[in-house]
């Protein structure tokens, strides 16, 4: 069950985590966000949900995939999106929505971004500085929203005493 609380209004919503999820070995909700859809003027909930394999010692390892799930707050509805090749870097971090987008990194070395309108991934390159040094890890990444500009945050403290925080303006 999640529990979506305004409290501003001090309303709630309880949501039945979606059947396909109970039924499924899944390591748990490796993202989730709340993002207001204009097009159908409903707020929608996003679980993106880590996956697994068995390993030769018996033990479940994530993969590089994940499946996404949608829920529409107005018509108490799941959808699911489907398999994507995106798992987030951070587990259990909240999803970053801008302009209808949610966003977070993906382990595979990208920022991935969510259309909530069109229900569609597309993927925003990280700044190949990044990329390139090997003292940056993706443990050390995080994307955040200011204002109107989404950020990504390199905390390189460990090892080269700095942050590098990089603006996308467009």
């Amino acid at each position: 069950m999640i529990c979506l609380l305004n409290p501003s209004t001090r309303e709630y919503k309880k949501i039945s985590i979606p059947t396909s999820i109970r039924n499924k070995a899944y390591k748990g909700f490796t993202g989730y966000g709340v993002c207001y859809d204009w097009k159908i003027d409903d707020y929608k909930l996003v679980l993106i949900v880590a996956e697994l394999y068995d390993d030769d010692d018996d033990e479940d390892v994530s993969s590089d995939s994940s499946e996404a799930f949608v829920h529409r707050l107005g018509s108490n509805s799941w959808n699911s999106i489907g398999h994507i090749p995106y798992n987030q870097c951070h587990n259990d971090a909240p999803l970053r929505p801008l302009n209808g987008i949610m966003h977070w990194i993906g382990i595979s070395k990208v920022i991935v971004s969510f259309d909530i309108v069109e229900e569609r991934i597309k993927e925003i390159q990280i700044p190949s500085c990044c990329l390139d040094d090997e003292s940056y890890s993706f443990d050390d990444m995080e994307v955040h929203v200011l204002g109107k500009d989404l950020h990504l945050l390199v905390n390189a403290t460990f090892r080269k005493n700095n942050i590098d925080l990089w603006v996308m303006k467009d």
